[in-house]
């Protein structure tokens, strides 16, 4: 495990033993972050994909995230999201109405990758996140995929920036 970057130590975090439904530091400036399978990154624990985010966030100017997914199920491997639970992406969709509630000015930043593919159902968990998000400016990392995705943070520079991102029918 790693320790988290200064300043970005998690005050937001609701999790249970088989979901992480959000992981965050309020800020003045908020990003509100979706991505596709939780890690087992915790308000006392970071990973490097979230240590790797928060320095994203910061060199943009960021102060604050809150990281959700597509699905909640924490698998730190996408190929362990075997199955989907209706009541659990109920449950993820009440949560993130709630934070959106929260932050209302928040840009939202699509960073699931190319994970989108390898279960079908995590399309629907982002076409019903999305409905929730019509009125928002929607970013991604400056490296969209040769497939049009959002790209996934972990591999990419901590220099990257932030960019607005368009969504269409076959980026989704």
């Amino acid at each position: 495990m790693y320790k988290w970057k200064d300043g970005f130590k998690p005050d937001i975090c609701d999790k249970d033993k088989q979901c992480r439904y959000m992981l965050g530091k309020k800020g003045k400036n908020t990003l509100i972050c979706i991505g596709a399978n939780p890690s087992v990154a915790s308000g006392g624990e970071c990973d490097a994909t979230m240590n790797n985010l928060c320095s994203i966030l910061q060199n943009n100017g960021y102060d604050g995230f809150v990281m959700l997914n597509l699905y909640p199920l924490i698998a730190t491997n996408p190929s362990d999201l075997a199955n989907f639970d209706e009541k659990i992406h109920k449950s993820n969709l009440e949560k993130i109405k709630a934070i959106l509630a929260e932050y209302k000015n928040s840009d939202i930043l699509l960073c699931y990758g190319v994970v989108l593919k390898k279960r079908k159902y995590l399309q629907k968990c982002l076409d019903d996140i999305l409905s929730l998000c019509s009125s928002r400016n929607i970013k991604c990392l400056d490296a969209i995929t040769k497939d049009g995705y959002p790209p996934h943070p972990s591999r990419k520079s901590n220099k990257i920036k932030i960019i607005d991102f368009e969504i269409k029918n076959d980026n989704k």
